[in-house]
Formats: structure tokens, sequence, C-alpha cells
């Protein structure tokens, strides 16, 4: 077996591996971002990449709480029971209730 072959193999054997592991992973980072965010609590504003999630947060009168992995994704709160239709008139691409936090931004 020749090098490239190997690699071709070992290319191969951690794209299934990364595969399985997104179709074991998906529906319950599906489930827990499908729930509606309740108003009052954190949500998670994920924004376009010609914007930041800070922005978008400011513009609908939103609080700051965490900041995300990267500038595009934060974690903020309103009181306004309105809050997620602002974030998207605000230009929002996707706006997740707090469950996922932990993994997309930066609260400890």
């Amino acid at each position: 077996m020749s090098p490239s072959d190997r690699i071709a193999g070992l290319v191969r054997a951690v794209l299934i591996l990364g595969v399985i592991c997104i179709a074991l992973i998906a529906p319950a980072v599906l489930a827990l971002a499908r729930q509606a965010p309740k108003p009052g609590e954190p949500v998670i504003v994920i924004a376009p990449p010609w914007g930041t999630a800070l922005q978008i947060s400011a513009v609908a009168n939103g609080r700051f709480v965490a900041p995300g992995r990267i500038e595009a994704i934060a974690l903020v709160s309103s009181d306004n029971h309105e809050f997620t239709d602002s974030l998207y008139a605000a230009g929002a691409w996707l706006v997740l209730n707090g469950d996922l936090s932990n993994i997309l931004c930066q609260t400890k």
C-alpha cells in the first residue's frame, strides 16, 4: 500500500468518524435549540458574518450577558416579551434559548 493510499484511507476514516459523531450529537443539540426562548431569560444571538451579535442586541435594546466564542454569537437578555422578534428585526440570523450557552458562549 502506497503512502498516498494510506493517507486517503486515514482521511476517509476521520470523515466517517466525524459524520458518526455529528449524527449522534445533532438530535440533542437540535432539541435544545428548537425550544422557544423564554421572556426574561438569556438568549443566544447568532449574527450574519458582516455584523456582530452585540450590535444586533444593542439595536434590539438587549443587555449583554456573555460573549460568544466568536463575534457573531453572544448571550444577551431583555425583559421585553417581544425581544426575540426585535432581534430578528435587527438582523439576527438565529435566536436560540440559553440552554446551549455553555457550548456557544464563554459563560465561565
